[in-house]
This record gives C-alpha cells, structure tokens and sequence, in this order.
C-alpha cells in the first residue's frame, strides 16, 4: 500500500481508539488524581466503576469526552506514525 493511505488508516484507528477509551480514561484519572486534593475536596472514589457511575450520575455521560479532543488527536499523530513508517 502507499504512503497516503497508511498515514489515513493510522489516524482513524488510533482516533476511534482513543474515542472508544476516553470513559475509562477519565475513570482512572479521576481516580487517580482523587488522593492528591485537599481532604475536603476529595470525593473518595471506591475503584474504576464507582468512579464511572458517580460521573453518570453528578455530571452525565457526556462528561467522558468532555475535553476528548486532544486525547483524540494525539492519539491520531501516535497511530500514524506507527502503522505509516513501518
């Protein structure tokens, strides 16, 4: 295959990867970053899921992809130059 068409089948499978994996993205962050709030401002996540279904809850599932799109676009530049300089 050719150059051109490489460089576009890496940037749409590494964007619709990254789209498909921006809740447990921001689960896991949101997670993560919990222990590093002031006590009063941390919300105590239990694990992964408890994360994702008070994010449904407080903020709609929306919120997942909120800010998703230079995770999306990275993840692009990231697929094509895997699969276009094999």
């Amino acid at each position: 295959t050719d150059f051109a068409s490489r460089v576009g089948v890496g940037a749409l499978s590494g964007g619709i990867a990254a789209y498909i994996s921006c809740p447990a993205e921001v689960a896991v962050v949101r997670m993560s970053n919990d222990s590093t709030l002031p006590v009063n401002e941390r919300r105590n996540y239990k694990g992964v899921v408890d994360t994702a279904q008070r994010i449904i809850k407080e903020e709609g599932v929306s919120a997942f992809w909120r800010g998703s799109t230079p995770f999306v676009q990275r993840a692009m530049m990231v697929g094509v130059f895997q699969v276009a300089t094999l």
